[in-house]
């Protein structure tokens, strides 16, 4: 379970870097543009850990939404112990810090930084688990509506996924570059390449 134990920290080691800069530039006061965006890029990746990481280790929303979820780390002032909030308490903190996210950034980076759409794409995750079939669709449409992005056609699928930064439907992406690639058992998605053993 070496790929688990390490996404789990990995995730809080994301989370406690974002809780880093956004403790820094509350603190700072600053709210030009670019620093807005910074601030909601933070928020989007600490909403996206804790959403990933409940996923895989709590029960599922429609299943029990009071079962034990994760731990959430939303400061740098919480004890080291701390109990696990329940598998709702993390969806809003989620839904929380996903809206707040899309308020602020306003500046488009390109689709390997969080952006107002993909925040709105989180919040329609989100709701979509949580069965809110309503709020799902409300924020899915501002992402169609946003006319930022088209659906790929049969021709241009297969190439989709080599070119996901440059894709038409890309919204949010890891950008894989020649600099993270540390050979076949160390890289993106590395957990399921096969050599044919």
């Amino acid at each position: 379970q070496g790929n688990t134990r390490y996404y789990w920290y990995i995730s809080y080691k994301i989370i406690t870097g974002v809780n880093t800069v956004i403790d820094a530039v509350e603190k700072s006061g600053k709210t030009d543009a670019k620093t807005n965006q910074l601030l909601g890029e933070c928020y989007f990746l600490r909403a996206f850990c804790h959403f990933n990481l409940v996923r895989l280790f709590g029960k599922p929303y429609s299943v029990d939404p009071n079962a034990p979820g994760i731990i959430l780390r939303t400061n740098l002032t919480d004890d080291a112990k701390k109990a696990r909030s329940t598998v709702k308490e993390v969806y809003d903190s989620v839904i929380a810090d996903s809206e707040k996210a899309a308020t602020l950034m306003t500046q488009p980076r390109g689709v390997q930084y969080a952006s107002q759409e993909a925040a709105w794409s989180l919040l329609a995750r989100v709701n979509l688990y949580k069965e809110d079939n309503a709020k799902a669709i409300e924020w899915s449409n501002k992402v169609i509506n946003s006319g930022k992005f088209t659906l790929a056609t049969k021709a241009t699928y297969p190439a989709l996924f080599a070119n996901a930064t440059t894709a038409s439907e890309t919204i949010f992406c890891v950008a894989f570059t020649t600099v993270d690639d540390y050979g076949k058992f160390g890289s993106i998605a590395s957990m399921i390449y096969s050599d044919g053993n």
